[in-house]
């Protein structure tokens, strides 16, 4: 190779090495550009990351803030500790319209107390009334509701955006006046939304309510000392007012037609809102038997278990109701009952014996004189007839009741009413006088009757009473044309009675009475063997007692004849029938 061939190849790999860096410098520019760039986004994306925690440790702080208190801290930890939550809803007409808060669900339209509030009320762009009260009976969720609307409300805006600061106080609080006024100075008023809670346990109302004055409370106390303030929230027992034209819900006429106060009154849960309760608590069923038995129980006493103070006992109850295959209705009703009354009464147990005492007596008082609500008047009848209830927060405040539109006050569930009802017919079998539209009572009441098979022999006092509150309650259910149910309480009646009279021929005329009560009860529905088998047994047994005693007797088998005739009659069975009414006579 020669010179010249030598030096033109050097110049080319020179050219090719050149150009080989130049490209090589040429990607690292670009890729300590793109380096930089990808510096510059990491950057960024930690400051963003670092500015929404920042931001949601302040929504976090501010939450707390608001709600680590002793009056609230119980209801904030259960929604930041990741514990069964479902939204409280809203309806426009009272539950307290129906016999069981739940009865409407499906007819009544309900609505996000969550949209109305945050994103209607709470806002900017609201017009219209200041004030709103949310209403609701015990353990409905008006707590809760707070609450959580403080919560959502804060998560919703952010602290930076928010429309006003809000603030919860607990109006049970003696001093809550100036713990609301040492919050903030006057000319800051309109930056606030204030959530007053139960306004039914601030002492001050309560002595208005009870002298006829929570509307004069409401305007020259509550709206006079909240002036100025952009939102006010108001939660309470709706039996707290009178009635409901008592309740909030105005129009204010000096500023036109602008509502003065909103109401809302708050939904018993759905059974897709008790489901999913269950499912958050217990997760999707698999075969747990702590899941099965909650659902179990929830599920088989439907008409309590929409109330979320009651859904929320249900640990407990899974621990206190005793396993079997068949569901005690009778034990669960007993366990929330007497939960009830014991939170009612603040724990105290002798206030609590008193209320119970109290909430059977009044179900016994109307019972008795045929109501199924009590106003003014008939509620200072039962105090003087029963020397009971002197206590007026027993009435309006601190029991089971609830107030229905109209004013007139009844239990806040009718199977409450009805669990009473069942007491009474057991221990007192003659005070049955009809058992129309309580069918819920004969179901506790056949509880108790296997409750008592189950516990053993008993005296024969005893055994003769509780005969005698099944034959009743038959013959009640014959009546009104509960045909099934009344055979089966008679058969009951005429199994006990068949046992007492093997050791005390006293009960014999007992044995006949049933046998005359089942035999009709067959004429009825046309099983014409087993009403003259029945009639038959019958009529010997008054045929032997009238030969001991035939002034006491003779007018039973006189009866029984005539009964006995016109069932042949009807069966064309002549002869036998001329033969009964010729004796009758």
């Amino acid at each position: 190779m020669d010179k010249t061939s030598i030096n033109t190849i050097v110049t080319i790999v020179g050219i090719i090495v050149t150009s080989l860096f130049g490209v090589i410098g040429v990607f690292l520019s670009e890729l300590l550009m793109w380096a930089k760039l990808a510096i510059c986004l990491a950057i960024l994306l930690v400051v963003v990351i670092l500015i929404i925690w920042i931001l949601q440790r302040r929504k976090k702080q501010l939450i707390k803030d608001c709600l680590d208190n002793k009056d609230f801290r119980e209801y904030w930890l259960d929604r930041t500790e990741g514990k069964p939550y479902v939204a409280i809803e809203y309806q426009k007409t009272s539950p307290a319209e129906y016999d069981e808060p739940n009865q409407p669900n499906e007819k009544v339209e309900r609505y996000s107390l969550t949209e109305a509030f945050v994103e209607d009320f709470f806002s900017q762009k609201h017009r219209g009334s200041t004030y709103a009260a949310i209403l609701g009976d015990s353990g409905s969720g008006k707590t809760t509701a707070l609450v959580n609307l403080l919560i959502d409300y804060i998560n919703h805006y952010g602290t930076v955006s928010l429309p006003y600061h809000i603030r919860l106080f607990n109006m049970g609080n003696k001093d809550v006046w100036n713990e609301i006024e040492k919050f903030f100075n006057e000319k800051d008023k309109g930056k606030y939304i204030l959530l007053l809670d139960a306004l039914d346990e601030n002492e001050e109302a309560q002595e208005k309510q009870a002298t006829n004055g929570i509307k004069d409370y409401k305007k020259k106390v509550l709206e006079e000392r909240t002036k100025g303030v952009a939102r006010v929230v108001v939660t309470c027992r709706p039996q707290f007012f009178r009635d409901e034209k008592s309740e909030p819900d105005e129009i204010d006429r000096t500023k036109g037609v602008i509502r003065k106060w909103e109401r809302y009154y708050v939904s018993p849960f759905s059974k897709a809102q008790v489901g999913s309760y269950l499912t958050q608590k217990f997760g999707v069923p698999d075969g747990d038997p702590r899941h099965e038995k909650a659902r179990k129980i929830v599920f088989g006493c439907p008409l309590v278990f929409c109330r979320p103070l009651i859904l929320s006992w249900i640990d407990e109850l899974v621990d206190l109701i005793p396993d079997s295959e068949k569901l005690s209705v009778k034990e669960v009703y007993k366990q929330i009952i007497a939960a009830w009354i014991l939170r009612e009464s603040d724990g105290n147990e002798e206030k609590a014996v008193a209320l119970y005492a109290f909430s059977y007596g009044l179900a016994v008082f109307m019972y008795i004189h045929g109501i199924n609500k009590v106003n003014e008047e008939q509620y200072r009848q039962f105090q003087t007839e029963s020397k009971m209830g002197n206590e007026d927060y027993m009435f309006r405040e601190r029991s089971l009741l609830t107030r229905g539109t109209d004013g007139g006050y009844k239990f806040s569930h009718k199977s409450f009413y009805e669990y009473f009802l069942a007491q009474l017919f057991f221990q007192q079998p003659d005070a049955i006088d009809s058992v129309q539209g309580l069918d819920f009572a004969v179901r506790i009441f056949d509880e108790l009757y296997e409750e008592y098979q189950t516990a053993g022999k008993h005296p024969e006092e005893d055994d003769a009473r509780v005969a005698m509150a099944l034959r009743n309650l038959g013959y009640k259910l014959e009546v009104v044309n509960h045909l099934k149910e009344a055979e089966k309480e008679s058969q009951k009646a005429l199994a006990l009675y068949r046992e007492l009279a093997g050791g005390n021929k006293d009960f014999d005329s007992y044995v006949a009475m049933v046998l005359n009560d089942l035999a009709v009860l067959h004429y009825k529905t046309n099983q014409h063997d087993e009403a003259e088998a029945e009639y038959a047994e019958a009529l010997g047994i008054y045929r032997d007692l009238a030969e001991k005693n035939p002034e006491a007797f003779l007018p039973y088998v006189a009866g029984t004849l005539n009964n006995l005739a016109n069932l042949h009659g009807d069966i064309q069975h002549y002869q036998e029938a001329e033969k009964e009414y010729a004796e009758a006579l």
